[in-house]
Order: C-alpha cells, then sequence, then structure tokens
C-alpha cells in the first residue's frame, strides 16, 4: 500500500460526494421544473434546456472517476482531477450564467481550491 497524503484522501472523498449531490441536485430541479409546468403554477417556465442536463451529468460521471482516481494515488487521477477542477469553475458559470445559485458557488469553491492543492506540493507524491 502506497503512501496517501490525507489532503488528497479528502479531495477524492469531495469530489465524490460532490458527484452524487450534483447527481441529484439535477434530477430534483427537472423535476420539479416538470411538476410546477405541469401544474400551470408558473406558466411562463418550462423545464430547463438539456443543455444543462447533459453537462451536469458529464460532470458528475467526471467526479466520480476523479475522486476513484486520486484515492488510487493513479497518474491518470492527477490529469482527470485537474481538468475536472477547471471544468468545475468554467461550467457553472457559462451554464447558469443568469441563474448563479449556492450550490453552483460551491462547486465552484470545490474546483478552486482542488485546483490550487493539485498544482501544490501534491504533485510530487504522484511522481510526475
Amino acid at each position: 500500500m502506497s503512501y496517501r497524503p490525507s489532503g488528497v484522501t479528502i479531495l477524492g472523498i469531495l469530489m465524490l460526494v460532490f458527484a452524487c449531490l450534483n447527481f441529484f441536485y439535477m434530477l430534483y430541479v427537472q423535476v420539479m421544473l416538470r411538476f410546477t409546468s405541469i401544474l400551470s403554477i408558473f406558466p411562463f417556465m418550462f423545464p430547463s434546456s438539456y443543455l444543462s442536463l447533459v453537462a451536469g451529468a458529464i460532470i458528475s460521471v467526471l467526479l466520480l472517476v476523479d475522486g476513484i482516481g486520486i484515492l488510487s494515488m493513479a497518474r491518470w487521477g492527477y490529469y482527470t482531477a485537474l481538468v475536472s477542477s477547471i471544468l468545475l469553475i468554467v461550467a457553472p458559470i457559462a451554464l447558469f450564467l443568469y441563474t448563479i445559485i449556492i450550490f453552483d458557488i460551491v462547486i465552484i469553491l470545490l474546483g478552486i481550491a482542488a485546483l490550487v492543492y493539485l498544482l501544490g506540493d501534491v504533485k510530487y507524491e504522484y511522481e510526475i
């Protein structure tokens, strides 16, 4: 068993947790928008575009893969975590430009924290 810094363990677990939270949040938003449009409580609302649904699914899967790769201390996990941390910063801003909510801000902060941590001294643990 190889040495794994505690920050890597925390980052891997956070990525797995946020993958699940992002998936359930995506489902919740879709169900609630469809429910309100069916009841015609807000007739001007209609379900959100499928672009945000597909992007949310891709981000959830990428975070799941990153969490597994980071926890296994694989070199590919480091590189995919770098890519996903950049996506975590850019995607909520691009997709939800007019409706930035608290969950998006938390995701952006996770991306910034992951990027700063992974570009620090932990990269030497991955023998890069």
